[in-house]
């Protein structure tokens, strides 16, 4: 006997309605990640991170593709503006005055 909630089917309508992501957290280190979270968090500022932990490629490509505007790396504490294609050291201002 199984169970199945469909999950996969409502990470494909998350999928559908994170269209427009300002920031998007990546990293392979639970930690960091819940770190930068509570971080933004305090700031008042919305992100998204990866559904689970996967190799860092994968994650930034996710980020790339939900057409995010920032990507912060948690392991290399950046902030990638894709925008711009610039990488620059993890500033929350950056991230305040956008």
């Amino acid at each position: 006997m199984g169970v199945a909630f469909g999950i996969e089917r409502i990470l494909n309508i998350l999928d559908e309605v994170n269209q427009n992501i300002d920031i998007f957290l990546i990293g392979t280190n639970i930690n960091k990640i819940t770190e930068y979270s509570k971080f933004l968090d305090e700031k008042n500022l919305s992100f998204y991170k990866p559904p689970r932990l996967s190799k860092l490629n994968a994650q930034f490509k996710l980020a790339k593709n939900s057409n995010a505007k920032y990507v912060i790396n948690t392991d290399e504490d950046t902030i990638k503006d894709l925008e711009n294609n610039k990488t620059i050291d993890f500033d929350i201002e950056v991230l305040i005055a956008n």
